[in-house]
């Protein structure tokens, strides 16, 4: 029994985003990859009114079902060059637009 762990394992690479530190230490950071879906939305209770949720969209623009390595990646409107986000802005809400080609771009998330 894994208490859902492999599970949530499951979605989480699904999604495009995972988290090699289990999310925990003092700046736990999101790895991002090329998710399997075009569009999501997630619904995350808002850390200030958990009667509220904020919203995280990722979307994808792909040419063709081979287009998997992520070419270029804008986090909240910016041009994102890392291959990582800090969870708290996963968790205030936002958007992650992907660009995904047929080869990598070894260019891509190489800045810390």
């Amino acid at each position: 029994e894994d208490q859902g762990m492999l599970g949530a394992l499951g979605v989480l690479m699904a999604i495009g985003l995972f988290d090699l530190q289990g999310c925990v230490g003092d700046f736990p950071e999101l790895e991002i990859t090329s998710p399997l879906f075009d569009k999501i939305e997630l619904r995350i209770p808002s850390l200030t009114d958990p009667q509220q949720n904020t919203l995280f969209r990722i979307s994808v623009k792909k040419k063709n079902p081979a287009d998997i390595y992520i070419q270029h990646a804008i986090l909240n409107g910016i041009k994102w060059t890392r291959f990582q986000f800090p969870i708290s802005v996963f968790l205030n809400g936002g958007e992650l637009e992907l660009e995904l080609g047929p080869r990598p771009n070894k260019k891509w998330g190489k800045s810390f």
